[in-house]
């Protein structure tokens, strides 16, 4: 009698996603660039592009979405292999 066992499988090499990657990333450092970390008046961290409207309002979070969606989309998105 055989027993088998449930081991997950690993993916192939080719399902890497380097162009997902990018654009994450992508979208992360548009996200820092639009972020103040302050604890009180002391601002811990303040990026480049925290003082205009994106930054200053509270909406950088759509921006970061918009580069990374923008960015994926233009890379070729995500593409089912046959």
């Amino acid at each position: 009698m055989h027993v088998r066992t449930c081991s997950p499988r690993r993916p192939p090499r080719e399902s890497k996603r380097p162009r997902a990657l990018l654009a994450w990333v992508a979208a992360i450092v548009a996200g820092y660039l639009c972020t103040t970390a302050a604890i009180g008046d002391d601002a811990g961290f303040t990026g480049p592009l925290a003082g205009n409207w994106l930054g200053a309002n509270g909406p950088g979070w759509v921006g970061t979405f918009a580069v990374g969606a923008g960015l994926s989309a233009a890379l070729g998105g995500a593409r089912i292999r046959r």
